[in-house]
């Protein structure tokens, strides 16, 4: 606001750049993991011809330690790179794996992911809410979740740097600045096989 600017010192500047720049890299993130079809947007690696789609049923189920097998495996029979292997899931895929048994008649706390556990099945995994948990099949609100052996496979491109427009006019009458961001990206998969993903995940 114009009156935030009046009243602000030079800490307000710091203030602002820091949200311009983490919501770049929130959207540059969201593009490469999800990024839909159709439209100026980039294809993610989830919606991308060619990845590995592993279902957990007709209309969405629970995730397993078979799945995950599958998501491996699948990228190994297509010969998949190693490099810089991992998982990504969304928060409520994590909670998910902490309270799954390896087995149906587990014993109790012999979950797939155990307190302080920093990898899956013997590769690295991590967290973040940029994996969508609104997904539809013939259910709605399923998770995702994306293995690759190769995640340098996935590129990101960008050019001409960010422009970002100080606009006073547009809400003047409101006494609000408009800031207007603008950055030129775009995502590809070199070898899409060496990715597998799942879209229909029942985490609630």
């Amino acid at each position: 606001s114009g009156q935030m600017l009046v009243q602000s010192n030079e800490i307000t500047e710091q203030y602002l750049r820091s949200k311009i720049e983490y919501g770049i890299a929130a959207a540059l993130d969201t593009a490469v993991l999800a990024g839909p079809t159709g439209g100026n947007s980039p294809v993610g690696i989830l919606n991308y011809a060619g990845v590995n789609v592993v279902s957990l049923g007709s209309s969405g189920g629970d995730m397993t330690y078979g799945a995950i097998v599958g998501m491996v495996s699948a990228v190994m029979a297509d010969n998949g790179r190693d490099g810089n292997d991992g998982f990504v899931m969304n928060s409520n895929g994590f909670a998910a794996l902490a309270l799954t048994p390896f087995q149906a008649s587990g014993v109790e706390g012999n979950f797939i992911l155990k307190p302080g556990s920093t990898d899956l099945f013997g590769r690295k995994f991590i967290v973040t809410n940029r994996i969508p948990s609104d997904l539809t099949e013939t259910t709605t609100g399923l998770s995702a979740m994306i293995y690759s052996s190769n995640w340098r496979s996935a590129i990101l491109a960008t050019w001409g740097g960010v422009g970002i427009l100080f606009d006073p006019y547009t809400q003047a009458l409101v006494n609000k600045i408009r800031i207007v961001v603008n950055t030129y990206a775009d995502v590809d998969i070199e070898h899409p096989e060496e990715f597998a993903v799942v879209k229909d995940w029942v985490t609630t």
